[in-house]
């Protein structure tokens, strides 16, 4: 966390939680009760299991159900989600995708690569706020704008505290 935000104060002393690359923050929980306190720096953060949105700085506290965390996705991130259904880490990463954009603004992007990390090119949010780059995409790829396509079973087992 002090490495990604190294101005923030309360970042140097966190030792709960951690960011997964520049945009994902992930909290996991030490308690049986699920129950899981954690900072949110500056700015807005999605959670990625339900598509609500918190304000930070701050703190937060929720209580989790079996197969979830806080894990919430920074603004002005492009996500590129795989292919629904599929087992294992090796398929190609451009076919039928979900984009997925989390308060995007002209110039949030992310790098495509293939199965192998060859670089495929770039996906950009142009002046107009529209994504270049669709080209490299293939399939029937879809695109989400306020954060990706919910699993509403997640949404059942997550409480704000």
């Amino acid at each position: 966390m002090c490495l990604e935000f190294p101005d923030d104060q309360t970042a140097w002393y966190l030792d709960r939680q951690f960011m997964v690359g520049d945009s994902l923050l992930a909290a996991p929980i030490f308690e049986e009760s699920g129950v899981v306190e954690f900072y949110l720096p500056k700015g807005k953060w999605t959670s990625f299991f339900t598509n609500q949105v918190r304000e930070g700085p701050g703190w937060f506290k929720e209580k989790h159900g079996f197969g979830s965390l806080p894990l919430y996705v920074r603004e002005n991130t492009i996500l590129v989600l795989g292919k629904l259904g599929v087992k294992g880490a090796v398929y190609d990463y451009a076919e039928d995708v979900e984009v997925c954009l989390y308060q995007v603004k002209e110039g949030a992007s992310a790098e495509l690569v293939d199965n192998e990390g060859n670089a495929l090119g770039t996906l950009k949010v142009n002046a107009n706020g529209e994504l270049e780059g669709k080209e490299l995409l293939k399939g029937s790829w879809t695109t989400s704008s306020d954060g990706r396509q919910v699993d509403e079973s997640y949404s059942k087992t997550i409480e704000w505290l």
